[in-house]
């Protein structure tokens, strides 16, 4: 009887766990997230510019939220260099990073995965791999981005700049080294860019034809991002013979 006791006092003491969950949403509207305003969803596909060779791919998937806050999930795969990442960034309503995780395989094997939270001036980053675990606290600028890599992901590099043409301005970002040694941790540092705004321009992939705006980063890769999400419709490197393109796109409430 003591034991039958003892057993009935440890599940009246767990019951009120259980009981937190709340139940579920009934009526219209019930399988509707009402965290998610509208959600986008694509594929890129890697090619080389001269022959478009096919390198690789990607594909993403964007939930806005109610607060204006913005999650990306990108899954990359660059066959032809043995890269594999998985990578989540959330950003302000702004496009001002917030938080982030990568986890990368390279042409070494598993390079690491790292985590990253902003607050106000201070990054923080902790990573974890083949190296150890290393812990950064590096400070930021109000205008800055997140390079974590995944090509969804840089055309909100250029958040912050004025359409101004003619004009190359100043950036900061930071940027984080996935090269194939995986004796280097997956950490980053904080670097200037360059941003320049070249104008409106319809821009058509195999997607579709979009209305776009151009921005060129750093003097040598130009991108073209279309609509309130600045979704990547195509990004091109010349100088190392790289053209990225959106391949599919969707979008829902």
């Amino acid at each position: 009887m003591k034991f039958c006791g003892l057993i009935m006092a440890l599940f009246l003491c767990c019951a009120p766990a259980h009981a937190q969950f709340s139940a579920d949403k009934t009526g219209p509207g019930a399988v509707q997230n009402a965290n998610i305003v509208r959600w986008v969803k694509g594929e890129y596909e890697y090619r080389t510019l001269k022959s478009q060779a096919v390198r690789g791919g990607e594909n993403f998937y964007l939930t806005v939220h109610r607060d204006g806050s913005r999650t990306m999930r990108a899954f990359t795969d660059i066959a032809t260099r043995d890269v594999q990442a998985n990578v989540v960034l959330r950003v302000a309503d702004n496009f001002r990073p917030l938080d982030a995780f990568v986890s990368m395989f390279t042409k070494g094997g598993y390079k690491g995965a790292i985590t990253i939270h902003v607050d106000g001036d201070t990054l923080r980053a902790t990573t974890t791999g083949p190296t150890g675990q290393l812990d950064q606290i590096t400070k930021v600028p109000a205008q800055f981005s997140l390079v974590v890599h995944p090509l969804a992901l840089d055309s909100w590099h250029p958040w912050y700049i004025a359409p101004t043409k003619g004009v190359r301005q100043p950036g900061m970002q930071y940027l984080l080294n996935t090269d194939g040694d995986v004796a280097k941790a997956l950490s980053g540092q904080v670097q200037p860019e360059s941003f320049e705004y070249m104008g409106e321009e319809d821009v058509s992939v195999p997607a579709g034809t979009f209305k776009t705006t151009h921005v060129r980063m750093g003097g040598h890769s130009d991108i073209w991002v279309t609509g309130p999400d600045r979704i990547l419709v195509r990004y091109v490197w010349a100088e190392i013979d790289r053209d990225y393109v959106l391949k599919t796109l969707a979008t829902g409430p």
